[in-house]
This record gives C-alpha cells, sequence and structure tokens, in this order.
C-alpha cells in the first residue's frame, strides 16, 4: 500500500508539472507573439532523452506493476504535446487542440484557452486560470492526510497480530499459573471481541470509502454537491469563471455575451 500510495503521488505529480510546463511555454509564447507550434515542437525537441536512467524503468516495471502508470505517463506526454502541435498544423484552434488530446491540459487551462482566443488576450488568460492554487495544494495536503491514516492502519495490524498470535499465549501462562488476567488486559480482550462481531460492517465501511472517492474522482456532479469537497470544488469552479469573466468585460465584450460564452463552453461541468 505505501508503494501504490507513492507511485499514485509521483504520477499526479508528475503529470502536473509537465502540464504546467506546457502552459508556461505557451503562454511565454503568446507574450513574445510567436507561433506557438514551433514553440511546442522545440519543446518537445528539448526535453531529456532516455539517456543511461532506463534501467530503472525496467525495474520499477517489474518489481512494482503500477510504476508502468508512471513509466507512460512520461513517454506519453512527449507525445500529447506533438499531437496538439499536429492538431494546430491541420487548422484546429489552440483550445480545440487541447481538448482532443486528453490528458495534455487541464480543464481550466482549456477553457482560458478558449476566451483568450475569443479576446485576443490569450497569455493572460492562461495566466489567470492559476493551476497552482488549488491544485498544487492539494498534492502537498494528500501526503499529509494520509499519514495519520497509514499510521492508524500499521497500528491496527500489530493489534491484530498482537490478540491473534500473542494473547493466546499470554492467556494460557496465566491459566497456568492460575493468575488472573490484569483488568487492563480484560478490557482489551473484552473490546477486541466486539469489535471481531462486526468486521462485516468495517468492511462494508471501508468499500464504502473506496466507493465514495472513486466517485469523487470521476464525476463532477457529485463532487459539486459533496459536503465539503463541494465546497471547495464550487470555489474551484466559480473563481475560473470569474477570472474569465474578468478576461472577457476587460477586452470590451458586453456582460451578457461573456456570460453566454462562457455558459456555453463545453469543459465546465454540467
Amino acid at each position: 500500500m505505501v508503494v501504490v500510495g507513492w507511485l499514485l503521488y509521483v504520477y499526479f505529480r508528475y503529470r502536473f508539472v509537465r502540464q504546467d510546463e506546457l502552459v508556461q511555454v505557451l503562454a511565454t509564447a503568446a507574450d513574445a507573439n510567436l507561433p506557438l507550434i514551433p514553440a511546442i515542437r522545440a519543446y518537445v525537441r528539448d526535453r531529456p532523452a532516455e539517456g543511461q536512467w532506463g534501467w530503472w524503468d525496467v525495474t520499477l516495471l517489474f518489481a512494482f506493476p503500477p510504476a508502468y502508470w508512471l513509466m507512460h505517463q512520461r513517454h506519453t506526454f512527449d507525445s500529447r504535446a506533438a499531437d496538439i502541435a499536429d492538431a494546430l498544423e491541420d487548422g484546429q484552434s489552440l483550445h480545440e487542440a487541447l481538448r482532443s488530446v486528453p490528458g495534455a491540459a487541464p480543464i481550466d487551462v482549456t477553457v482560458a484557452a478558449s476566451v483568450g482566443e475569443a479576446t485576443g488576450r490569450l497569455s493572460e488568460c492562461l495566466r489567470r486560470s492559476d493551476r497552482e492554487r488549488l491544485t498544487g495544494v492539494w498534492l502537498e495536503i494528500i501526503p499529509r492526510l494520509a499519514y495519520p491514516l497509514a499510521l492508524l492502519f500499521f497500528v491496527v495490524g500489530i493489534a491484530s497480530f498482537f490478540m491473534a498470535q500473542i494473547m493466546p499465549r499470554i492467556e494460557r501462562i496465566f491459566i497456568d499459573f492460575k493468575q488472573p488476567l490484569p483488568d487492563m488486559t480484560v478490557h482489551l480482550n473484552t473490546a477486541w471481541s466486539r469489535a471481531s462481531n462486526w468486521w462485516i460492517v468495517v468492511a462494508g465501511a471501508f468499500a464504502a470509502i473506496i466507493g465514495i472517492l472513486s466517485l469523487l474522482i470521476t464525476s463532477p456532479t457529485i463532487r459539486w454537491h459533496f459536503p465539503f469537497v463541494g465546497r471547495l470544488y464550487r470555489w474551484e469552479v466559480q473563481g475560473l469563471i470569474l477570472r474569465m469573466l474578468g478576461a472577457l468585460v476587460g477586452a470590451g465584450r458586453p456582460v451578457p455575451e461573456s456570460l453566454g460564452r462562457l455558459a456555453d463552453a463545453a469543459d465546465f461541468p454540467p
């Protein structure tokens, strides 16, 4: 569990950093009034090559199968960036190219590209997407939240081993010497027996938690209405809408037209 959790964190952190790199390349090229296609291709061409560390990928792949995600992500992001350049060459706009290549950029950047192209302020809108504000914070908070959970898991594991393997021998020793068990040990035995009778409930609760987390990750609608998480998610989406509305109004677009453009954006959650 520790290894898989670490690999998942590395996977999402790596994807976040690569997406942020691409956004910075696009924003810098737009700032300098340079064409986007050569800038993207130069970015892909200048990425570090495989070099002498290829054996590390192979070791991870065979030792820990989830490492395939990390390896696959690293090798495919360059191709995704190249696919964006190809889509631009085919005549697609930037937001259409970003939408056609899944995983190349988050939703807020795609929306920012759409608004930036409509207003002629592509660089400003890309920088206003401000992805570091929430996504990066979650990537820093989640490992700290996972630590007490992992600690609880190990404590329960040690307690389970103690109660299943050590406690019966202690009880036999006390019985052989015809001595009563200490009160604390008796209370521990009683509590463990009661908890053992509810193991189905505990397993069901654990499965329910996993299911809820899966739904929160995959469904924007559930994420919007879920307590606490919904409030954070609404803040993120509302902040993005207000920043893009500010860009549209700042470019001289009427408020009704600006709101209509944002309402018709296919990238916002329903």
